[in-house]
């Protein structure tokens, strides 16, 4: 069941405090996708701001594939930051597209501004130096 962000911002308002207004580009954003004839799903996003942290879900590590005896995986390697109902929605949200969620405890990680992607970029090295 897809989940109303909306909701949730308008239950919380410390999450609506960002620079500019993001509600609006992410909505615009939203429209512009379902009007290509996109399903769009949306979880929890707050920006960071000077005692807050970054808090994305759409910041993870997806993998599908089929393996030799032709069943389909689905996971997705989803941070959680310690905040129960915001956690428990996203993970909600990707398991009603049919993906395993991996909990992968990231606040500390958030706290410094990090995300998963960060962590886990390729880095390639030169082998001159």
């Amino acid at each position: 069941r897809p989940v109303n962000l909306d909701v949730l911002l308008s239950e919380t308002p410390a999450l609506t405090k960002t620079q500019g207004n993001i509600q609006h580009d992410f909505d615009m954003y939203a429209q512009t996708l379902q009007n290509e004839g996109y399903q769009v799903l949306r979880v929890p996003h707050a920006e960071p701001g000077p005692f807050s942290s970054y808090i994305s879900y759409n910041n993870c590590l997806m993998e599908q594939f089929k393996r030799e005896d032709g069943t389909e995986v689905k996971r997705v390697f989803l941070p959680q930051y310690g905040v129960q109902r915001l956690d428990t929605m996203a993970t909600e949200t990707w398991q009603s597209i049919g993906f395993e969620v991996i909990p992968m405890p990231l606040a500390s990680l958030a706290a410094r501004w990090g995300a998963l992607r960060c962590i886990s970029q390729w880095l390639d090295r030169d082998p001159r130096g």
